[in-house]
């Protein structure tokens, strides 16, 4: 006698011999060299049939182009490959939290021999020194979340015409939040003679909250690095680290959460010819409502140039802002564990600026390393300054800093060092160290006397609490870079801790020889008892 099976029941048996709908997670490969976009999706998952392009990039056809990105796919492209844009590549799939698209070069075994015999590089993406051209353009536009871009290279990108449209560039993340960009190498810009720039060409425009730029390198040295920015960023939330930047006229120009870790090698050098504004290194008009934390960041010669003299003919201005944070009413900004070296030769190394929406916030910027001033062979200019040019300005806080100049009046602030260069050298202090004016000797003035920071490092971590944790220890000096594979491979030191109890170090730096001129017990000792 048989028994009538209830529809659900059934229903739930029948769903299990049905064969599952693809859900992602598909990994697809992309070869200029060896593919083809008649390649269906499922060969083009194989390494030996990739597709030639990626879902709409400029040239893809066929099946390539037919098809729709979804969450958990990886498109894997062949290192040392070549694609050259004669338009954008417009993105728009997203992925989803945990589970994001991915795009890049990513897996290092896969490479194009014939172009790399010996080793893998990255896959490279550009301009082929003619694109955009007289064009408002970006290489990619991206209007997608939960998306992953790395290990790309990004070269040739060129423009030949005066720009004012805030719409050119190499990557524009538009609408959509929570994308990574990391360990892409991005260099070979250039402009045509007489082209401006008026701080709209960058590599990077990023309007998101959420986004990470980390790991990359933006390193203008082939150029001729006075041409474009690096990073217009402009959310809350956002986090730039562990970046190097070198030889870009406005390198950073941007509203974020955190700026970390990063190393800043001739940023904000002069522009060229015709260029419509100052030029900066790190420039923060507006800071987020919660504020900004500006930690572990290396700056050496920053907002220089071989010609800064300002001769005729050659550019615009000469020294713009250096490092500018601008903390709205309400807000405190942090700049702390900072080395700033042989840098800006117009003055004003470190700005407290005032918000131009919601001035009043605070400055708080404490130990910090920083030479400034004329006896650097630099033009004179203040270690720090307060800004505002209307309205009402930030309170501005300055502690246990170490400042090298012979500018007077010298910064006001709680348990500041100031020297003179020759006196901070005859101490141990000086620029050609492996780490600058670092201390050398227990007898150095910045050593334990400064005040314990411990209570503003628990103010930070209730904001963030990797910074907090940063905090507790003295600078990591950015990020090392490898200057033949464009790699960035770690922070260039490794950071000592700071007391719990007792006084901190005055500056970046918490020396960690200080008991290294003490003599140490004797030993072989007998007792004699009398």
């Amino acid at each position: 006698m048989s028994k009538l099976i209830p529809n659900a029941i059934f229903l739930l048996l029948a769903l299990c011999f049905v064969a599952p709908r693809a859900m992602g997670q598909s990994t697809y490969y992309i070869s200029s060299s060896i593919g083809s976009d008649s390649n269906t999706s499922a060969q083009a998952k194989s390494k030996t049939t990739p597709w030639k392009n990626a879902p709409a990039m400029p040239g893809a056809s066929g099946n390539a182009n037919s098809y729709k990105p979804v969450a958990g796919d990886k498109f894997i492209f062949m290192g040392c490959d070549t694609w050259t844009f004669n338009g954008s590549w417009n993105w728009t799939f997203s992925g989803t939290s945990g589970n994001n698209v991915s795009v890049g070069g990513l897996d290092q075994t896969w490479y194009n021999t014939s172009v790399c015999p010996n080793a893998w590089n990255r896959p490279i993406l550009s301009g082929g020194g003619t694109w955009p051209g007289s064009t408002a353009a970006f290489m990619v536009n991206i209007d997608a979340s939960y998306l992953e871009i790395a290990w790309f290279e990004w070269t040739g990108f060129h423009y030949n015409s005066v720009n004012t449209s805030n719409e050119i560039g190499i990557i524009s993340f538009g609408s959509g939040d929570y994308r990574q960009l990391h360990d892409n190498y991005f260099h070979g810009w250039s402009h045509a003679a007489g082209a401006t720039e008026n701080e709209d060409v960058n590599v990077i425009y990023s309007g998101a909250a959420h986004d990470r730029i980390s790991y990359n390198a933006f390193d203008g040295a082939d150029t001729d690095q006075r041409s474009t920015g690096a990073i217009y960023a402009g959310a809350e939330g956002e986090e730039i680290d562990h970046n190097y930047f070198a030889y870009q006229n406005d390198t950073m120009n941007f509203l974020a959460t955190l700026v970390h870790d990063n190393t800043f090698n001739n940023a904000g050098v002069v522009e060229y010819i015709g260029a419509n504004d100052h030029n900066n290194a790190m420039e923060s008009n507006q800071d987020p409502a919660s504020g900004m934390l500006v930690y572990n960041n290396y700056y050496f010669q920053i907002m220089g140039g071989p010609n800064c003299g300002n001769p005729a003919g050659d550019m615009n201005t000469c020294g713009g802002v250096g490092i500018q944070i601008a903390p709205p009413a309400g807000a405190t900004s942090y700049f702390f564990n900072n080395v700033v070296a042989d840098a800006s030769p117009a003055g004003n190394n470190v700005m407290c600026e005032q918000s131009i929406t919601n001035p009043g916030g605070t400055c708080y910027i404490f130990n910090n390393t920083e030479e400034c001033g004329a006896d650097s062979s630099l033009q004179n200019g203040e270690c720090v300054r307060l800004g505002g040019l209307s309205g009402k300005l930030p309170v501005e806080t300055l502690v246990n800093n170490h400042f090298i100049t012979d500018i007077t009046p010298a910064p006001s602030g709680t348990n500041l060092v100031t020297q003179t260069k020759a006196t901070a050298n005859g101490q141990g202090y000086t620029l050609g160290q492996t780490f600058s004016f670092s201390p050398t000797s227990p007898n150095g003035a910045t050593v334990l006397a400064g005040a314990n920071m411990t209570a503003t490092c628990q103010a930070i971590a209730k904001l963030n609490q990797a910074a907090g944790t940063a905090c507790l220890s003295d600078t990591t000096y950015g990020i090392n870079y490898n200057t033949v594979t464009h790699q960035i491979t770690g922070s260039q030191r490794t950071a000592v801790a700071r007391p719990t109890s007792g006084p901190w170090d005055i500056g970046a730096y918490q020396f960690n020889g200080v008991n290294a001129s003490k003599p140490n017990p004797p030993t072989g000792l007998t007792v004699i008892v009398h």
